[in-house]
């Protein structure tokens, strides 16, 4: 699937979930640009194309808006736009922050995809790479074999993620399923979320001890 067909059925499972996460961030609120504000307000009142045209066509000063928001209310934030907002950083130099927001984005997508009931969802992940093509290709060419640093970052990630508990339901994930186009998406029981998002830390966990071992060798 072409990525802006991608961000277009995902943009039309967040209208339809209608998402209103409580802010909890004690950081200076950012004025939204008024692009950057009207995507919000197509995204909530169910125009997933025009919200996603939208974006597709944010200016550098949309983007570094929609940023400086994504740092602030990571909460509020599908992670899809995690990965897809790493480049944004990549290009200003910030290629540590650049990196980080890409796999943060990838972990916490990851978690909420394997929440969906439909196994079938699980196909977006494939595509996650392409999200943050600068990112990636700096990544390949400056740290593809750096053991110590890839393990660095990735503590880094799950540090952010236990300090940020906060976020959006999985269930955006659940959208991008086939059986989405039959019947409403369902989640796992909560209890099977909590095991898979522990099975996934700590499978980084252990990726990350072989890392700093391979690294020392």
């Amino acid at each position: 699937m072409k990525r802006n067909k991608f961000l277009k059925v995902l943009l039309f499972s967040l209208c339809m979930l209608g998402l209103g996460v409580v802010y909890a961030n004690t950081r200076t609120e950012p004025v939204l640009r008024k692009n950057v504000k009207a995507f919000f307000n197509y995204q909530n009142n169910g125009q997933a194309d025009k919200a996603a045209d939208l974006y597709n066509n944010f200016s550098l000063k949309d983007i570094k808006n929609f940023a400086q928001y994504m740092e602030v209310h990571p909460e509020k934030v599908v992670p899809l736009y995690y990965m897809l907002t790493a480049d944004y950083f990549t290009y200003k130099g910030e290629y540590d922050k650049g990196y980080l927001w890409f796999i943060i984005g990838k972990y916490r997508a990851t978690q909420d995809v394997l929440m969906c009931e439909d196994k079938s969802a699980q196909s977006q992940i494939g595509i996650y790479n392409d999200l943050a093509p600068v990112t990636g290709r700096y990544f390949q060419k400056k740290n593809a074999r750096n053991d110590k640093y890839i393990a660095d970052m990735h503590k880094k990630l799950l540090e952010w993620d236990e300090a940020h508990p906060e976020r959006v339901s999985p269930m955006w994930a659940c959208y991008h399923g086939i059986n989405a186009f039959f019947e409403e998406p369902r989640l796992l029981p909560e209890d099977k979320q909590a095991e898979i998002k522990q099975e996934l830390r700590n499978s980084y966990l252990k990726l990350i001890d072989e890392l700093y071992a391979d690294a020392k060798k």
